[in-house]
Formats: structure tokens, sequence, C-alpha cells
């Protein structure tokens, strides 16, 4: 449904160059194969806000919430960046 969704979308841009472009995401696999299908030359990022959502529900349950070994994790993991460029 998705490449469907970003194939029509890019048939309506007949003219563009969609190596100009870039798309985020959270890292979900469906849509980033979606958006490649549909915007074929596209720079794909990931949105570090949303995988820092996404980390900190995981390591909640596993680690406890912001213990020293989530801290470390989090740390190790995202540093200062706000995009993950792919």
């Amino acid at each position: 449904m998705s490449a469907f969704f970003f194939s029509h979308i890019a048939s309506r841009l007949l003219d563009s160059q969609f190596t100009k472009l870039t798309l985020g995401t959270d890292e979900e696999l469906a849509m980033r194969k979606a958006m490649s299908h549909g915007f074929h030359g596209a720079l794909q990022v990931t949105c570090t806000r949303h995988l820092h959502s996404n980390a900190d529900k995981e390591l909640d349950s596993v680690v406890g919430s912001h213990s020293d070994v989530w801290c470390a994790m989090h740390s190790a993991r995202f540093g200062n960046s706000k995009f993950l460029i792919r």
C-alpha cells in the first residue's frame, strides 16, 4: 500500500529530480522500501528523534527508566546527532 502511495505522488511530480529530494523515517523497513521504490535516487535520512523515542521505550522495559545502564546505552547509540544518513 505504501509503495503505491509514494509511486502515485512521484507520478504527479514528473519534472522533479528525486536526487535532490530528502526523505526521513524512523527506520521502518516497509516505509524505506516504499520510498525507494517511489522516489528512486532520493536521499533517505533517519530521524533520531523518532529513534530516541523507539529506543527509550525498549530500554525502559529492559533496564528501567533512565538508569545508569539506560543512559550509557542511549548515549553510545545516539550521541548528539539529529539525523542518521542512510
